[in-house]
């Protein structure tokens, strides 16, 4: 929602790092959300620096009685630079000693019908085989607003944190809690991967059924779930093919969120959001 002080998004704004969509004319100046504008006279003086990319650019800021706003022809060179149209989304990471910036490609588009493959698949339940997820994987809380659980010792970068705010920031139609965690060995070799008990435990799902999984806003497979013993819910192995098609890596950190599915031949929706840079 645009705040109707600053004309920008700053609900999600800290004093070290925030976040700035990219307008429809490359030229226009960039509204500086109201929540870091204090911190930001501390920052940048006249002028605000940052690097993108191993690339250094100046802007010049511009202070109003409400509203801060920078740009000029250095963000023009950015724009064309990381070639960006409206909507992509920039964040500015300024807790180390020169402001970093990140460009986020993620993409939030819902999917007409669901966005159901025709794809058949395995037989709801049947010749689903159980594994013991590793002891690494166990699951932990930390309490937040946004309702995000982390799988335990996963500790993100800077890069990740960032980019992980922009899926919390865009999370219309999500329903539960946000499951942060890293693939191991064992999401991507064994082509299984686990929901911690409390994340499942709020979809309220039947113990077997179907899931539509996508990545960002790609393409929607269906891939079959049971609820083991402890309550943790196990995508079958057309786990593995969803990990292929989309170049999953061990290593990724990525975010499980669901929502509501409206076909009767899905019990839900998960939506897989992958925390890496694109490559520029």
């Amino acid at each position: 929602m645009v705040c109707p002080v600053c004309y920008a998004h700053c609900e999600n704004s800290t004093t070290k790092r925030w976040g700035v969509y990219v307008k429809n004319d490359p030229e226009a100046l960039i509204n500086i959300p109201c929540t870091i504008m204090d911190s930001l006279k501390h920052v940048a003086g006249r002028s605000f620096n940052f690097k993108a990319d191993g690339n250094r650019y100046v802007l010049d800021v511009y202070r109003g009685h409400n509203t801060t706003v920078m740009g000029d022809n250095d963000w023009v060179k950015f724009v064309t630079d990381f070639s960006l149209g409206a909507g992509s989304y920039v964040v500015f990471d300024t807790s180390k000693r020169t402001t970093e910036a990140y460009v986020v490609h993620l993409g939030f588009g819902d999917f007409a019908n669901d966005g159901e493959s025709d794809e058949d698949v395995e037989g709801e339940g049947a010749g689903v085989e159980v594994f013991n997820i590793e002891s690494d994987e166990d699951d932990h809380e930390e309490g937040d607003a946004q309702e995000v659980v982390y799988t335990q010792g996963c500790v993100l970068s800077g890069v990740e944190e960032s980019l992980l705010d922009v899926v919390l920031a865009n999370n219309d139609g999500y329903i539960g809690s946000f499951f942060i965690h890293r693939l191991t060995t064992t999401n991507i070799t064994k082509k299984i991967v686990e929901i911690p008990r409390k994340v499942a435990q709020q979809l309220n799902l039947p113990p077997v059924g179907v899931a539509g999984i996508h990545l960002e806003a790609g393409e929607c497979m269906k891939v079959a779930y049971h609820t083991n013993c402890d309550g943790r819910m196990v995508f079958n192995n057309r786990w593995g093919g969803f990990a292929t098609q989309t170049n999953l890596e061990e290593g990724d950190a990525v975010v499980f969120s669901f929502k509501p599915s409206n076909r009767g031949s899905m019990n839900i929706i998960c939506v897989v959001h992958i925390l890496r840079m694109p490559v520029v």
